[in-house]
């Protein structure tokens, strides 16, 4: 299946994560700012209990950050956290 999303300006894309397809995008106009993010664990001590307990929490850290113009495609791979801002 195919799915294709028009972006206007000042539109920002949330975190999402490319689970078993690919995304390719096209500009074509102006720029669009794409963000790949990788999950990591960080340990932080429960705040919500009284106890000392500590607990681990997803972390999403940004790992690469692609500016797109009107050039061409790129295609974001399957099983990686994405965004976008145009």
């Amino acid at each position: 299946m195919l799915t294709l999303n028009a972006l206007e300006p000042g539109i920002v894309l949330p975190i999402h994560w490319h689970t078993k397809s690919t995304e390719t995008l096209v500009v074509l106009r102006g720029r669009m700012e794409d963000v790949y993010y990788e999950e990591t664990d960080e340990s932080a001590p429960d705040s919500d209990s009284r106890c000392t307990d500590v607990c681990r929490r997803r972390v999403l850290r940004e790992t690469e950050r692609i500016l797109l113009s009107a050039d061409g495609p790129v295609q974001a791979l399957a099983s990686r956290w994405a965004s976008g801002t145009r």
